[in-house]
């Protein structure tokens, strides 16, 4: 698959010539060399009034959310994108940051061109009594409406309340990351907590369409400073799973708050990259996913392709 590849060369060194090796003596020569390529596709054609957060793509559907809900579907053709349908999501509030979105496994219909989708709310302000949630939206086939099809949220002790919540779907694996702080959002010191929970099926949900999970839910959970001891920028915008990776853009272009692309290894709880994306992108990096081999990137105001 063309994911593969992307993953690969991101990941990997190049080795040409593997079977003549030779030894030498003197100091080693690094010969590993990495590059990439970034393409700005063009400008996003929301809503002007809202800044742009969350973001995942789906077959050629590329799903575009806003602050409040505000749903731009857009159609990926040999390396454009041409906006087909927007619309206000039935999570629409202004409670809700839509900051992290994410396709899931299960279609609420067979006939459905969009599976399930995941929607994190991402403040701590509270809705009917929750907050913190992840909607789980279907869209529609005329691209033009959405259903509220669940809401799940967390009561527990492994996720700090203090800080805003992100959720995203391993759809390989069909579990469900929260991703959170330790601390109050943008508050220096906190770590950055990753919490696993198996993805919950419609059928879970009780009469009210709520699943709420609790610490007896958990099947995993720490923090990636535990393992990773270098700098990590404070505060972090989408997540996107694909292979046991998470891509978690993070930063605004800025000296303060360098854009930087952190790719960390759910299998071994390593970090596998860090790449500095302040020259390759402008604006405030939003959410990103994995598509046709290559990895698009939604900053604010701009799509961007990155081909490693």
């Amino acid at each position: 698959m063309k994911k593969v590849t992307l993953l690969a060369t991101l990941l990997l060194p190049f080795l040409a010539h593997a079977q003549n090796a030779y030894e030498y003596t003197g100091d080693k020569i690094n010969l590993e060399t990495h590059y990439f390529q970034s393409q700005n596709l063009g400008k996003l054609e929301g809503d002007k009034k809202l800044t742009y957060q969350g973001m995942d793509i789906y077959g050629n559907y590329m799903l575009s959310c806003q602050h409040t809900g505000v749903a731009t579907i857009y159609l990926l053709n040999q390396g454009n994108f041409d906006k087909e349908k927007q619309f206000k999501l039935a999570s629409f509030s202004k409670a809700n940051h839509a900051n992290t979105v994410s396709f899931g496994v299960e279609f609420a219909n067979e006939n459905d061109k969009l599976p399930l989708v995941y929607i994190s709310q991402c403040s701590t302000e509270r809705v009917n009594g929750m907050n913190n949630v992840v909607y789980v939206e279907r869209i529609e086939n005329n691209l033009k409406t959405s259903k509220l099809m669940q809401t799940i949220c967390f009561k527990g002790t492994e996720i700090s309340s203090n800080s805003p919540v992100e959720w995203v779907v391993d759809r390989e694996n069909e579990f469900l990351y929260a991703y959170s702080s330790t601390a109050a959002w943008n508050a220096q010191g906190g770590k950055h907590r990753l919490t696993k929970f198996h993805l919950p099926k419609l059928s879970a949900s009780d009469a009210d369409g709520i699943v709420t999970l609790t610490d007896r839910d958990v099947l995993d959970t720490y923090t990636i400073e535990d393992r990773y001891k270098s700098s990590f920028n404070n505060t972090v915008q989408g997540l996107h799973i694909c292979d046991n990776l998470l891509f978690v853009p993070s930063g605004s272009g800025t000296t303060k708050s360098p854009s930087i692309l952190y790719v960390w290894d759910l299998a071994t709880r390593s970090m596998r990259n860090v790449i500095d994306l302040s020259v390759a992108t402008t604006g405030e990096l939003e959410d990103c996913s994995v598509h046709d081999g290559m990895l698009y990137l939604q900053t604010q105001g701009q799509l961007y392709k990155l081909i490693f």
